[in-house]
């Protein structure tokens, strides 16, 4: 630190120090990006999200491949615009920072005075000394400003990456879907072709061939508008990685992971959050910035512009005066109570918002960890019930009718509503995950229960081409077991 009293002794070295230390100050206050990206990896790896690559010679390979949602998130982090978006707001704080920890630089005052015939000529140099004085507090609240981007621009990244495997369970689910959906629109229109003979030859009403072709009717629109929802699904995805309409060679993974068999205690989850949440933490950090700026402030709000300087003159006989000087500011007509006020207001300010996310997080958790529990049961209520009972319907319904004692139509009614049986188990396994998704955000790092493997479950191709007879869910039974 620099000893002021020695300056005031030594006149003439004032002169000097002053321009060096501005220049020492500036280079102190460097931002070196790399130490941010490290740090921000760093912070991704504590909450199991993939670290920042900028670039990854592998995307071909992966490009090669059916997508699966690992290979969703890493072409996201090689390939997404939103990455480059997110760094270059991170340039912006580092240079928000650097203003912050800037002190004014010093004056140069020159006069030349003439008068009788003689001319006085004066130099001058000052420095505020305020900045001087407050310059270890500001490169500490610099310190601590980019603690709080980190915090911001890794909670970014973590929403890309939990925003890319949201719309990869979209997107495959929206596949199986449609192809489901043209497995019951093709199921119907056979049964209205088949209607249709049978009303040509007098063997069912008007009014029967009506519902039949209505009910074909009905199917081919569904179908038709899942195929559209697979496709913005798609071009969603494709969005958020950084695939251009064009990159349509890649194709999705077949079927949904299987929902995870443990939960999580909500306290534990609770408890998670108030360490890894990201906007908890850039919040708590803003509140303890905005805590020393007021407290800086109560303690030098007096200094005002005060400048330190040294000056140097000589008359027109030659002589010559040099010393050091004292400019300060007189707080008569503004004590500075208006920014004084505002920078209380953006204290409390910081406070309400840390208070309000610390409560928000907390029923948000609740909800969602409730919303996450009611989804698996929901999964399991397909896999274990409506689905096995739908197959039984199927199987009785074939053999009633190779004995003549159901029509053609009821059979494929029982076949219809086993398809639909297995659609609304896709919706639900996709809901389960979108749920376990945005739990995974508002506790900002990976559940606890999270496996290092998942197993697949049937995909909508094993459904309608099963290997064996019909296809049976026994064998995923657990899958959905609350």
């Amino acid at each position: 630190m620099v000893n002021l009293r020695h300056l005031w002794l030594k006149p003439a070295l004032l002169a000097v120090t002053l321009p060096l230390l501005a220049v020492a100050v500036s280079a102190c206050a460097t931002v070196p990006g790399g130490q941010d990206q490290a740090a921000i990896s760093g912070l991704l790896r504590d909450r199991q999200a993939v670290s920042i690559r900028k670039e990854d010679a592998a995307l071909a390979q992966m490009m090669a491949k059916p997508m699966t949602l690992d290979s969703a998130v890493q072409m996201a982090i090689v390939n997404s615009p939103r990455l480059a978006l997110i760094y270059g707001q991170l340039g912006l704080d580092q240079a928000d920072i650097l203003e912050a920890v800037e002190i004014a630089n010093p004056h140069l005052g020159l006069s030349s005075l003439s008068a009788g015939g003689g001319k006085t000529t004066a130099q001058s140099l000052t420095l505020p000394i305020a900045d001087l004085i407050l310059m270890p507090a500001r490169l500490k609240l610099a310190q601590q400003a980019r603690a709080r981007a980190r915090f911001q621009l890794a909670s970014a990244l973590l929403d890309v990456q939990l925003d890319v495997e949201s719309a990869w369970y979209q997107a495959v689910a929206a596949e199986q879907t449609a192809l489901m959906r043209n497995a019951v629109a093709s199921a119907l229109q056979t049964s209205a072709d088949l209607a249709e003979r049978y009303f040509n030859a007098g063997n069912i009403t008007e009014l029967d061939l009506s519902h039949e072709q209505a009910a074909a009717s009905q199917a081919q629109i569904a179908a038709q508008q899942a195929a559209v929802s697979a496709k913005a699904a798609r071009a969603n995805l494709d969005n958020l990685i950084g695939l251009s309409p064009k990159d349509q060679a890649w194709s999705l993974s077949s079927a949904l992971p299987l929902p995870t068999e443990n939960e999580d205690r909500l306290d534990e989850l609770q408890s998670l959050a108030l360490i890894h949440n990201l906007s908890l933490m850039a919040a708590d950090q803003d509140l303890s910035i905005w805590d020393q700026v007021t407290a800086t402030r109560r303690a030098t709000q007096w200094l005002g512009d005060t400048a330190l300087g040294f000056e140097r003159e000589r008359d027109p006989e030659g002589v010559r005066a040099s010393g050091p000087s004292l400019d300060l500011e007189l707080p008569i007509f503004n004590q500075g109570q208006a920014k004084t006020a505002r920078l209380n207001a953006q204290r409390d300010l910081a406070k309400a918002q840390s208070t309000q996310i610390r409560l928000n997080l907390g029923h948000q958790i609740a909800a969602r960890a409730d919303e996450l529990q009611r989804r698996r049961q929901v999964v399991a209520l397909h896999s274990r019930d409506l689905i096995p009972q739908r197959q039984t319907i199927v199987a009785r319904s074939q053999e009633q009718q190779n004995y003549m004692l159901l029509g053609v139509f009821g059979l494929i009614e029982a076949k219809t509503r086993e398809y639909e049986a297995y659609e609304g188990y896709i919706e639900a396994v996709r809901d389960f995950w979108l749920a376990r998704v945005e739990l995974t955000r508002l506790v900002g790092t990976r559940l606890p229960s999270t496996p290092d493997t998942q197993e697949v479950g049937p995909s909508a191709y094993d459904i309608l081409e099963p290997a064996g007879s019909a296809p049976m869910m026994t064998h995923h039974d657990h899958a959905g077991q609350p």
